[in-house]
Order: structure tokens, then C-alpha cells, then sequence
């Protein structure tokens, strides 16, 4: 079943606070002989990082990011003895946001491309970018 085109968000700005996060298959998660030792059948974990688009993020180059073609999220910082999940293995995974938490729904944005875990940082090419880089190559 394809996703919908009203769930793309196919807009080169953010203008307002998102809360979003990235799903995928991470291979570190996902050791194909572990999961055979279990049973004959292949199973695949999914896993999610939850964050939020960082609208005040000024320092692009610094990470070699373009504010035209990237998108900056945060995410928190350890409290007590929680540590938020790290994003290890997304890479490649959909960035998705839901714009308004009161009235929830779901658009993919982009694609997950790298997280910088001293800083608390992660980055995500826009969908605009990857959909005009397929269509132009």
C-alpha cells in the first residue's frame, strides 16, 4: 500500500515546532543469525527516535548542512537514570512529523541522514530534495 500524497510534506520551509521521528531497521538491531536461531523465519525489529525540529538551529556549517536542503533535530538529555534511545542504524530511515499534537497526523518530511550524539543533533534531508534529486538523475 503506497502512502497517501496529503502525507508528504513536500514544503521547503518549517515555520513551526514539529514533533517528529525517524523509524527504520537498524542492521545492529536486526542480526540475521540471532534472529535464525529463534526461529526459521526472519523477523525484523523496528524502532523509532523521537525528537523535535530544532527551529533555531543557525550553525549549518559547521555540519556541511544547507538550511535549503537539510533539517535539524534535537533530542533531550539524560534525566535521572534515562538515557534517550540514540538514532544508531536509522540512517536512511523516513523523518517523519506531526505538525499539530491536538489534532494528529502524520507526514513524512524526509530522510534521515546522521546524528551527532556530543552535541545532540541530528540531520535529515528535506523530501523535496530527495524527490527532485530522483527526478533529475
Amino acid at each position: 500500500m503506497a502512502l497517501p500524497e496529503k502525507n508528504l510534506y513536500m514544503q521547503n520551509e518549517i515555520n513551526s515546532s514539529h514533533l517528529c521521528f525517524v523509524n527504520g531497521y537498524p542492521a545492529s538491531k536486526n542480526k540475521q543469525g540471532k534472529a535464525l536461531r529463534i526461529s526459521p523465519v526472519f523477523n525484523a525489529k523496528s524502532y523509532s527516535f523521537a525528537s523535535y525540529i530544532k527551529l533555531d538551529f543557525d550553525n549549518w556549517l559547521k555540519y556541511s548542512k544547507k538550511s535549503e536542503w537539510h533539517i535539524c533535530s534535537a533530542y533531550g538529555k539524560k534525566t535521572g537514570n534515562e538515557s534517550p534511545i540514540k538514532p544508531n542504524g536509522l540512517s536512511g530511515g523516513g523523518l517523519w512529523i506531526i505538525p499539530n499534537v491536538a489534532n494528529p497526523a502524520l507526514y513524512l518530511c524526509g530522510v534521515f541522514i546522521e546524528y551527532y550524539g556530543t552535541e545532540q543533533l541530528a540531520f535529515s534531508t528535506k523530501l523535496l530534495e530527495v524527490v527532485d534529486f530522483i527526478k533529475n538523475a
